[in-house]
């Protein structure tokens, strides 16, 4: 945002670890800087975009390419209602879980949240706990406060649910948290690099409410992307079917 990547260095460490397990060679030199990432899209326009970093392994005597795009920010929700399916994905098989990959299950799995009338999916592991939304982490408010499935390699760990774990006011602990428990729930939102934090509305036949929590985080996180400018919700009541 404002010509300065959000969130670079968690994007980085990411990218690193992504590289060494799929046994990638990439040195720390050939990772953009901040700086030049501000260069590459200072180039083509002012605006804000989404810019995607590239790496390739390369053969043997030859290294890979690192290399980079820039398309403009995705049109965002105010808000999402989510369908459960399950992982495709076997526990223990963490390459698998990478960004690099999945992308094909993972279109079916939000095609079929769409045939049912839904914005898109959230995802459940094969004992039916709760993982994350097709491209998304997840946060529920309870009782306790604010949950979030806790990693165990099944999904991606992603870079605005680190930020909101090291630096929200608001306290988060990761949980298990079982699909017939969320109707005890009360709020619930999604967060990615590219829209920030989105409130959910619905999970299968279960409602939630745009609450006092999700504001508050809401409005904390807004300094920091103009994403999140464009949510502006009157509270309102969490209904249960």
């Amino acid at each position: 945002m404002d010509g300065v990547p959000w969130l670079w260095p968690l994007h980085v460490e990411r990218l690193v670890e992504s590289a060494r397990i799929l046994h990638i060679d990439l040195a720390p030199e050939r990772i953009p800087t901040a700086g030049q990432i501000t260069e590459f899209v200072r180039s083509m326009t002012y605006q804000d975009v989404v810019v995607r970093v590239n790496v390739t392994a390369g053969r043997p005597g030859h290294t890979g390419m690192v290399w980079m795009t820039a398309v403009a920010l995705p049109l965002v929700a105010p808000a999402l209602t989510l369908k459960s399916a399950y992982t495709p994905v076997a526990k223990g098989l963490s390459h698998l879980t990478l960004k690099t990959f999945q992308y094909a299950s993972r279109l079916a799995i939000t095609q079929q949240a769409h045939d049912a009338g839904f914005d898109t999916a959230l995802i459940l592991d094969a004992d039916g706990n709760v993982m994350e939304a097709v491209h998304a982490n997840v946060f529920f408010f309870s009782q306790d406060g604010w949950i979030t499935p806790k990693v165990d390699g099944g999904f991606l760990p992603g870079t605005v649910r680190r930020h909101l774990m090291e630096n929200s006011p608001s306290p988060i602990r990761e949980a298990i948290i079982p699909r017939a428990a969320v109707g005890q729930l009360s709020e619930a939102f999604v967060t990615s690099s590219n829209a920030g934090i989105v409130p959910v509305t619905r999970f299968d036949d279960i409602e939630f409410g745009v609450g006092l929590e999700t504001r508050k985080l809401l409005r904390w996180i807004e300094p920091t992307t103009r994403v999140a400018t464009q949510y502006r919700f009157k509270e309102t009541k969490a209904v249960r079917r």
